[in-house]
């Protein structure tokens, strides 16, 4: 029974952080008509950076997950908003054929 649970509970978090990856790319393309494919890439940036600080902290605690889930996500959000600035801003201007935008 405690398999099974873990198994739900699984699925779950896997389904709610796929659901919001893709809410952002179509919250992202309906309001910017910009294909911004690199909610994937931060999305795997965030995970990797919270497990490797995990791993080099040799953190088993859910209080300490939590913490580093947020620290990765603020720092997270910091790389994309630098991204944005540096990369999405400068497309804006560009014609259709050079930039992924629809219209």
């Amino acid at each position: 029974m405690q398999q099974m649970s873990f198994i739900v509970l699984n699925g779950l978090s896997w389904g709610m952080t796929i659901f919001l990856t893709a809410a952002g790319l179509s919250l992202v393309f309906g309001i910017l008509h910009i294909l911004n494919f690199s909610h994937g890439g931060f999305l795997m940036v965030g995970a990797y950076l919270s497990y490797s600080i995990g791993h080099l902290l040799q953190a088993n605690s859910l209080w300490v997950f939590l913490a580093l889930a947020v620290l990765c996500a603020v720092a997270v959000g910091a790389l994309g908003a630098v991204v944005e600035k540096l990369v999405f801003r400068r497309l804006r201007g560009v014609n259709d054929a050079y930039s992924l935008r629809a219209r």
